[in-house]
């Protein structure tokens, strides 16, 4: 999984990767990759997603009403 990163203070581009070899992304990975994003970025965090399944767990929804100050999501529209 991967993200890109913007700093609206800086105006630099970053990216960051996390790895899940040998593994299919489910919500576990996606919780997973959004705990290392609450650790290596500062500040709010906005998340751009499509509705994969994973991104909908329920896990995964429950993990984003706990962080709601911090990590915002919004969804790209259906296909």
């Amino acid at each position: 999984m991967s993200v890109v990163t913007v700093s609206p203070f800086r105006r630099r581009l970053g990216w960051l990767v996390r790895f899940f070899p040998d593994k299919t992304i489910r919500y576990p990975q996606v919780l997973c990759f959004l705990r290392f994003l609450l650790k290596h970025l500062r500040g709010p965090l906005l998340v751009l997603w499509d509705r994969g399944r994973p991104h909908r767990a329920k896990a995964v929804a429950q993990f984003l009403r706990r962080h709601r100050r911090r990590l915002w999501v919004e969804w790209f529209p259906s296909y």
